[in-house]
């Protein structure tokens, strides 16, 4: 979640007839910052599409017709690889040679949902996380990189896959992993999502989560955290 998987940047220039300019296309590597330099023509404006992502992230990114879409064959839980940033640059007149500083925002939601501890002991003794799922209601079908916002809805459902070794940090407080996910947000930046988790001890168990109406932002984070496993009452959910 600090950025540095997205590896990779794709600059997709296009002309006021929303034609994909594919000889000023630029494919190059990232380390949370790079320069790419653009031989656009003065007194010509274009819009230009900055999208930063994972080497092997499961998604695909449609240049022609602007949009990203989630693959249906990688919908595993807890991929990092997932992770994206963008920028859209709508109506730049170039006016000569210049620099230009752009910044990169992640046109998802990230949703964590994390575990005290003491809710990981049993009579029977400490479990383990092993594994968790996640189905998430009114996710985008596709990003539209012209536009800068999610298009359609579907539900997706992101299978089992092993739950994040790291912590996760809210206000000081530290839970165990039991998810994360980035979600691409339709319409407008922000949503009310239906969400039911499954989780995965390493004795077998199996426990099911559902929050409702859980309010998620595009480049935010949303934090359910508290006894997800021994209880369902003790949830916060922050953003």
């Amino acid at each position: 979640s600090d950025g540095l998987t997205a590896n990779k940047l794709t600059v997709a220039v296009y002309n006021q007839a929303g034609e994909h300019l594919a000889a000023l296309r630029q494919d190059v590597s990232i380390n949370g910052s790079t320069t790419v330099q653009l031989p656009l023509v003065t007194g010509v404006t274009y819009d230009i599409v900055f999208w930063a992502y994972a080497e092997g992230a499961p998604y695909t990114f449609d240049a022609e017709n602007h949009t990203v879409t989630l693959n249906d064959t990688d919908k595993k839980a807890n991929n990092e690889k997932r992770d994206a940033f963008f920028f859209g640059w709508d109506d730049y007149t170039v006016s000569g040679p210049k620099t230009e500083l752009v910044e990169l925002t992640r046109p998802f939601a990230q949703l964590n949902l994390g575990t005290t501890a003491a809710s990981l002991v049993t009579n029977a003794g400490t479990v383990k996380l092993s594994q968790s799922s996640i189905q998430v209601e009114k996710v985008a079908a596709t990003f539209n990189t012209v536009l800068g916002v999610g298009e359609g809805e579907q539900t997706v459902q992101f299978a089992l896959a092993n739950v994040p070794t790291i912590k996760l940090n809210v206000g000081g407080v530290e839970y165990n992993y039991v998810s994360m996910d980035y979600l691409p947000i339709a319409g407008d930046d922000q949503a009310l999502l239906n969400v039911n988790a499954q989780i995965k001890l390493d004795n077998g168990q199996v426990i099911d989560h559902t929050s409702t109406t859980l309010p998620v932002r595009e480049n935010y984070r949303t934090n359910i955290e508290g006894n997800l496993i021994s209880s369902t009452t003790d949830i916060n959910s922050t953003i």
